[in-house]
């Protein structure tokens, strides 16, 4: 395995417990395609406007916490190498290499027609070293043997990796919205719509996919190194995720006696909004925390879904108590079923839900993989599609709550005060303290709202990472 160093020692990569494994990664691709964009985006969240060559080879090392299995921690020695460079230096570059990244610029034909080169150049190149040491009777060192041998063209991991996929995105909107203005009278007809309902996909993306299948790439996946949109972090984690369950940590299934670890039960905590005693505030805190108890029960009954997704999971010894992440479930599901089965993703409501294809009627599915798949499209699916239709809504009626509550604090608070509580008790000094709590308590239910409508982007931002991470998985 890789050691992030060209130099002929023996792979070093263990999947003990308590290790960390280490994996060695190279970028390769022609020049300007973005491939210092992608490092630098997945190692600092960072991207630079300006195009500098590259002109020798850039290591970046990265630990990181991945969602890989049982969310193992992973050191990444990622290898920058330029796309202009001598032949002969690529055998010292891709030593001990455990997979690499053919980066294209997708709106660059000649670009995409070359990853076929580079992922030939990669194989041709690539070795792996092993250190036998001989020793003599008293069990001193006498030689070092360093052995090279080529890795397995057929099963070495090779990632096509797709760049600038925001310069394509703005080139579909502009096209669709002048292809909107030019035909302002046709209703319903929109040529981007396939007969099934779903997008058609842009034809460097199709193209894309049609290499990686015809050059048996790994998979290959669209990122955007601009936009901050977690796409480099999630092609890079599947590659990851790949390299270390065929390589370093085989699935390894409980025996079907031992007992699952029962899911902790997710308590729901929710914090009710004071009331003034004021009754233009109270009148709008009561709506507001009407909002902030469905958002509260959303989350709650989104977690409670997703424990009992994974709860189902493992009892199908579809994943291992260790194994935490989304990936990890509908990756075992796949590897799971019997011979003349396969699971495919179905768009739902801007979600996706999980559907089985039967080869053969005769056979029939494990209640136990059956259940787990309701599971997710009942429950799981159902409660987040309610957030991706709900928070946007729920944020959008607190913003507006905290408008008027923003206009009726730029009022006496006299006039706002109940018809009870007139001049005379303003005289003996009844408001100085009223006054204070009244503040407090406005101050303090303003900041809730508020702190609400950002859970309710959090809570949206959450299950389209969750749907990202269901395509990434269907892609590999």
């Amino acid at each position: 395995m890789g050691t992030g160093c060209s130099i002929g020692l023996p792979s070093t990569g263990s999947s003990l417990p308590g290790t960390v494994p280490q994996l060695k990664i190279a970028l390769v691709g022609d020049s300007a395609c973005g491939k210092t964009s992608v490092l630098l985006r997945y190692v600092h969240n960072q991207f630079s406007p300006l195009y500098i060559p590259t002109k020798k080879v850039v290591i970046e090392n990265a630990v990181r916490k991945l969602n890989v299995p049982a969310g193992r921690v992973v050191s990444l020695a990622l290898w920058d190498i330029p796309g202009k460079e001598d032949m002969e230096l690529y055998k010292s570059y891709f030593r001990n290499l455990d997979a690499a990244i053919v980066v294209v610029d997708m709106t660059d034909e000649s670009s995409m027609n070359m990853s076929p080169v580079w992922k030939q150049i990669v194989l041709m190149n690539t070795t792996q070293t092993q250190t036998t040491l001989e020793s003599t009777n008293s069990h001193q060192i006498s030689t070092i043997t360093v052995e090279e041998s080529p890795v397995d063209p057929e099963t070495f991991p090779v990632l096509l990796l797709g760049t600038k996929y925001d310069v394509i995105e703005q080139k579909i909107r502009a096209e669709r919205l002048k292809f909107l203005d030019s035909n302002p009278n046709i209703e319903d007809i929109r040529p981007w719509i396939g007969p099934d309902g779903n997008e058609i996909k842009p034809a460097c993306v199709q193209k894309l996919e049609d290499i990686a299948k015809e050059h048996n790439f790994v998979s290959s996946v669209h990122v955007s190194s601009k936009d901050a949109d977690n796409t480099v972090h999630l092609a890079l984690q599947s590659l990851v995720r790949h390299v270390l369950e065929k390589k370093f940590l085989p699935r390894k299934l409980k025996e079907k006696e031992q007992k699952v670890e029962k899911e902790k039960t997710v308590e729901i905590f929710y914090e009710k909004l004071e009331m003034t005693d004021v009754e233009s505030f109270d009148e709008v805190f009561a709506q507001g925390d009407t909002c902030i108890k469905k958002l509260a029960l959303l989350m709650h009954y989104h977690k409670v879904a997703w424990a009992k997704f994974r709860q189902n999971c493992c009892k199908a010894e579809i994943i291992t108590k260790d194994e935490n992440s989304l990936e990890d479930c509908i990756q075992g599901l796949k590897n799971k079923l019997p011979e003349g089965f396969h699971i495919k993703k179905v768009e739902d409501e801007g979600f996706y839900k999980l559907e089985i294809v039967k080869d053969n009627m005769d056979k029939k599915l494990p209640k136990s993989i059956k259940k787990a798949i309701k599971c997710f499209n009942d429950e799981y699916v159902v409660v987040s599609k309610t957030i991706l239709t709900e928070c946007p809504q729920l944020e959008s009626l607190l913003k507006d709550f905290d408008t008027i509550i923003g206009k009726h604090c730029e009022k006496p608070l006299p006039v706002l005060l109940p018809l009870n509580v007139g001049e005379e008790a303003l005289e003996v000094g009844y408001t100085q303290g009223k006054v204070t709590e009244i503040t407090r308590i406005v101050e303090h239910n303003r900041a809730k709202i508020c702190h609400t409508q950002i859970e309710c982007q959090d809570a949206v931002k959450d299950v389209k990472t969750a749907r990202k991470k269901i395509k990434m998985a269907f892609d590999w």
